[in-house]
């Protein structure tokens, strides 16, 4: 049976209508355009917080699967909160601290050759932020790579929309 979106429409009889062979698609996303002022935004956020912070929902217009921060869904949160428990007990046992998880304030992932590093902003019991970077490899094991105080934390210090680009930051393409 052919295709009937790729085929010509009988009219009344005697025309044969091809206008719906010319409707506009919707482009699919490897095909479209490059959104060249959300690359340049995700870039700065990804430069400005070492990937601790991405903004949601933003439309790049391409596809960048591998390699791409994203930030983690509530939904599928599993794998994060292991290694926000993981991030902990290994910060404690190398500093000799008592670290108490209050709550996971922010979630990014990134995936590389198949495997997830975690990007996690965490508050402590001692009432600071914190953020680690914990790389999960095979069979669930985890490597905690950084665990510090919370540099970089958009609800504490606002930027403006007016804020611009550094002058000479640009996006390698």
């Amino acid at each position: 049976m052919a295709d009937s979106t790729n085929t010509p429409k009988e009219n009344d009889g005697d025309s044969i209508d091809y206008a719906h062979l010319f409707e506009k698609r919707e482009v699919p996303t490897h095909r479209r355009k490059p959104n060249r002022a959300n690359l340049l935004k995700y870039a700065w956020q990804i430069t400005e917080s070492e990937g601790f912070y991405v903004e949601e929902n933003l439309d790049l217009g391409v596809n960048l699967k591998s390699g791409r921060i994203h930030p983690s869904t509530e939904g599928d949160m599993d794998n994060e909160i292991l290694a926000t428990y993981f991030a902990v007990e290994e910060y404690n046992k190398k500093e000799g601290k008592d670290l108490i998880i209050v709550r996971l304030v922010r979630s990014n992932w990134q995936r590389v050759a198949g495997y997830p590093t975690y990007f996690l902003t965490l508050e402590a019991s001692d009432g600071c932020l914190y953020e680690a970077k914990v790389f999960q490899s095979m069979r669930d094991k985890f490597e905690l790579l950084l665990f510090r105080p919370a540099k970089y934390n958009p609800g504490a210090e606002s930027r403006s929309s007016s804020d611009e680009f550094p002058p000479n930051f640009y996006l390698v393409w």
